[in-house]
């Protein structure tokens, strides 16, 4: 209903030129029709091995206060293990929250680990994703504790990908929240 809209400077507006190109020049489209029976596998695959529903009840038990009244989860195994992401969009006149993330599908583990230690790393990096949804916002509230806790980032933060404090704990903070999730559960 056109509540929905990308950021300015995204790079999906940015290159939207490319992406026409593409769709035009690949047959993207028939390409699509053509294989839906397999993306509908997949979407069943992830709906079977995703505990959804069970992961956003044990947040919101756990983070009160913070509700979304949907998750989308676009999922693609040409995302690779680290480009993941996620964000919320709350309608300015609506009482409406959702949360979108972007993840590995569940299959992208196999290489890694079969069975249970694969169905493990699938719903560890799913959770870790969601729950920036709920950990992010708390922190945000306890920011002066947090920056005088972490002096000396790079103590605590030895890699490139989360310069600030904020990040560094915030990731510190998913796994702990997913350690206690995987222990309730």
């Amino acid at each position: 209903d056109g509540n929905h809209s990308l950021p300015p400077g995204d790079a999906y507006t940015r290159n939207l030129d490319l992406f026409e190109d593409f769709v035009a020049e690949s047959g993207f489209l028939q390409f699509y029709k053509d294989h839906m029976s397999f993306y509908e596998e997949k979407a069943a695959e992830f709906r079977t091995k995703a505990p959804v529903e069970e992961m956003q009840v044990w947040l919101e038990e756990n983070f009160p206060g913070i509700r979304y009244d949907a998750y989308k989860i676009f999922f693609s195994p040409l995302a690779g293990s680290t480009p993941h992401n996620t964000f919320a969009f709350g309608a300015k006149d609506h009482d409406y929250k959702e949360a979108y993330m972007f993840v590995e599908g569940p299959d992208s583990y196999k290489k890694f680990k079969e069975g249970e230690k694969g169905q493990g790393l699938f719903n560890s990096n799913l959770f870790t994703e969601i729950d920036h949804n709920y950990v992010n916002p708390t922190t945000d509230q306890y920011l002066s504790e947090i920056a005088e806790a972490f002096r000396g980032l790079d103590k605590w933060n030895k890699q490139q990908g989360y310069g600030t404090i904020p990040s560094t704990f915030n990731e510190y903070m998913t796994w702990a929240a997913f350690t206690l999730f995987a222990y309730d559960n």
